[in-house]
């Protein structure tokens, strides 16, 4: 079998990186010295981007992101409760009975009784509304 550029290629970032086996970096230093163009397209890295290599991460780093992820879902529920509770508020209603039986009446309480207490919930509303979708973009972007 012919060892061609393809899988020179494709030992080259275990060779950078130290972690290919004495017979695998034999081969490529020989190929690399009888092809010397393409030995100096590697040593220069053009065409050739191998900085993205895997880093090691500490272990707890996974604990401390996982952790950090769980709170953000956690603020993420009650962002949109708080925005839920808020944006029905306003549209409460009560049934207020009046002295006989017969008369029921249907108020709306936030709309007549408070109209500025309503517009302050729906402000809140929007509020926390925003900052759910804010929050749900971040843990999306996060979790790609």
């Amino acid at each position: 079998m012919k060892i061609t550029r393809d899988v020179i290629r494709d030992l080259i970032p275990l060779y950078q990186a130290g972690e290919a086996s004495s017979d695998t970096k034999r081969l490529v230093e020989e190929f690399l010295k009888q092809d010397p163009e393409f030995g100096r397209e590697v040593s220069e890295g053009t065409r050739m981007p191998f900085d993205a290599l895997p880093v090691e991460l500490p272990a707890e780093h996974e604990i401390k992101t996982l952790e950090r992820t769980k709170k953000m879902i956690r603020l993420r529920s009650w962002l949109m409760a708080l925005a839920m509770f808020f944006t029905m508020l306003p549209f409460s209603f009560v049934i207020r009975l009046s002295g006989s039986e017969d008369t029921e009446k249907i108020r709306w309480s936030m709309w007549s009784d408070a109209p500025v207490v309503a517009g302050f919930s729906l402000v809140a509303a929007i509020g926390f509304w925003i900052a759910f979708y804010v929050m749900h973009r971040r843990l999306r972007v996060t979790s790609l």
